[in-house]
């Protein structure tokens, strides 16, 4: 399934290719996983290092 894009901001696009990477590579067993991204707010926020911007913070409890 391929997320819909709708009004959000690049934290958000960011946010959602990440999830369908992820659900992807799942799905496809391909681990382990290695994953970069130029989202510095994105990769403190799945290492655990920040809070989640409350703009993002369901879609990311789902990665």
């Amino acid at each position: 399934m391929v997320g819909v894009i709708a009004n959000t901001t690049s934290l958000g696009v960011g946010e959602l290719t990440i999830h369908e990477v992820v659900a992807y590579c799942i799905k496809e067993q391909l681990m382990p996983l290695i994953m970069e991204t130029s989202s510095l707010i994105i990769k403190k926020v799945i290492d655990e290092d920040w809070d989640s911007p409350w703009a993002i913070s369901m879609e990311v409890q789902k990665i």
